[in-house]
């Protein structure tokens, strides 16, 4: 009978130190999930942040739904904001030479036309993301597309590593 007892008494006292043991362990989990939700949340945040960084596509032209668009009305589209930037271009008054527009910048005249300028750039950046959705491209297949021809254009050495 001693013997039963001291038997049930050992697995009463190993089931009890599991217990602890899935308790303390249960804690742990707990902690490392609140630490995942957390940092679920922080990638969610870069995402959106991300996100509101690209060109959004647009769908329509405050006319007509683009869908109805054809190769031709997506590179008049183009040619368009082409035009506009040459306007800006030339509205700061240093035609086409960089260096011209880089004093322009760096000694902080004409911020406006700048901006202006770097207004019409990003439209026709938003042109291109258009186009690109209209051909079918997926926001992340736009960021693969971009990432491969971001590569390819290292590989040429047309930018330093660093940018």
């Amino acid at each position: 009978m001693k013997a039963e007892y001291d038997f049930l008494q050992d697995k009463v006292n190993f089931l009890q130190d599991r217990v602890n043991e899935l308790k303390a362990e249960n804690e742990s989990l707990k902690e490392q999930n609140k630490q995942l939700v957390a940092a679920h949340d922080v990638l969610l945040d870069l995402l959106e942040t991300l996100k509101a960084g690209l060109p959004n596509p647009c769908d329509n032209d405050g006319k007509v739904d683009v869908l109805g668009y054809t190769l031709n009305d997506w590179l008049g589209k183009i040619s368009e904001e082409v035009s506009e930037i040459k306007l800006e271009v030339n509205k700061l008054g240093c035609g086409f030479d960089l260096r011209k527009y880089e004093d322009a910048i760096n000694s902080g005249e004409d911020t406006k036309a700048i901006n202006r300028l770097g207004e019409e750039i990003t439209d026709l950046s938003t042109v291109c993301a258009s186009f690109l959705n209209w051909l079918g491209w997926t926001i992340y297949g736009r960021a693969q597309l971009q990432k491969k021809v971001n590569e390819k254009n290292r590989k040429r050495g047309y930018y330093r590593d660093e940018v």
